[in-house]
Formats: C-alpha cells, structure tokens, sequence
C-alpha cells in the first residue's frame, strides 16, 4: 500500500486506495505568540527544561520560586524552532528550550498573577 499524503490548513491528509484519513496536528506558530512576548534569543539551549544546569535548581523541588511557567521571560523563534526562555531565580542563568505546548500554561500564569515578568506586580525588564 502506498500513502500519499498533503496538507489542509493545519491538519495532514493521508490517502491509500482511494480512502482518506485525515490528522490534526496541534502545532504554535510564533505568529500567534503576542508580540508583547517575543524577545530576542539569550542563553543556552536547556534539554532538561525546568533544572538550572549551572546551580542544579529545581522546580519541582523548590515550589517557593514558582513554575517554569511563572519565570518564563519571552518566547523566540530560533534555529531549532519555537523556544521558551527562562532566566533561574537563585543564580540568574539564562536558558531556553523547545515550548510548542506551554504557551498556554504561560497565559494561564500571566492571567493568574504568579507571571514574574508580565502578571500582576511584575518587575521591569
């Protein structure tokens, strides 16, 4: 069986034998990130999302600063794609990482207050 396959809007097309199936792929393109939001590329790219690789500082273990998506301080659209950068709240690095999905957990932050650059008594940057 040979598939071929095509793109509508942002759903991908698959046909064989006549018969078509069709899968939506939820993707974010920097188009719909506010331009409040986007900022130009710092620091270096962070695989392990959410673990300062310089001071070994957690999230998940130290609730006291927050979410990854309360230190977010921008979004670019890199070389490697969309990315979210962050800067660490005990040694100030600053990373970025792959963020196609957490934009909306960012809204959700900003919306809620807890945002340290954008919700309510944010500092300047």
């Amino acid at each position: 069986m040979t598939w071929k396959y095509g793109y509508i809007g942002t759903s991908v097309v698959l046909a064989a034998n006549g018969t078509q199936v069709r899968i939506v792929i939820k993707f974010l393109a920097m188009e719909k990130i506010d331009i409040k939001y986007r900022k130009p590329l710092v620091g270096r790219y962070n695989k392990s999302v959410s673990r300062c690789l310089d001071c070994d500082h957690e999230f998940l273990k130290n609730p006291k600063y927050g979410t990854i998506f309360d230190n977010i301080n921008g979004f670019n659209d890199s070389h490697i794609g969309m990315v979210a950068m962050w800067e660490c709240p005990v040694c100030f690095s600053k990373w970025f990482y792959h963020s196609e999905y957490h934009y909306d957990y960012f809204l959700d932050a900003v919306d809620d207050g807890t945002q340290k650059y954008y919700g309510s008594g944010a500092k300047a940057i």
